[in-house]
């Protein structure tokens, strides 16, 4: 998909040091952290006047090809 934006934020955690609930059967909670903290920025961004949009559904290729300096896993 092309949105047409002139701005794309991509953002992750990483696995390994991201908080496991051990009452939870050490459940990682990245991916809710992560959701935070996108969800904040993207208020942020409304206040200042900037539309947003949270788009769920990424291409792995697409991320690797523009982000290969980083090593990172895409699931």
């Amino acid at each position: 998909f092309n949105f047409n934006a002139p701005c794309y934020l991509v953002f992750g955690y990483n696995v390994d040091e991201s908080w496991k609930n051990p009452l939870d059967n050490n459940k990682d909670s990245g991916e809710v952290d992560i959701a935070i903290v996108m969800t904040h920025i993207m208020l942020m961004a409304e206040e200042l006047g900037l539309s947003t949009c949270w788009i769920g559904y990424i291409e792995p290729e697409a991320i690797r090809k523009n982000y290969r300096s980083y090593d990172f896993r895409i699931s």
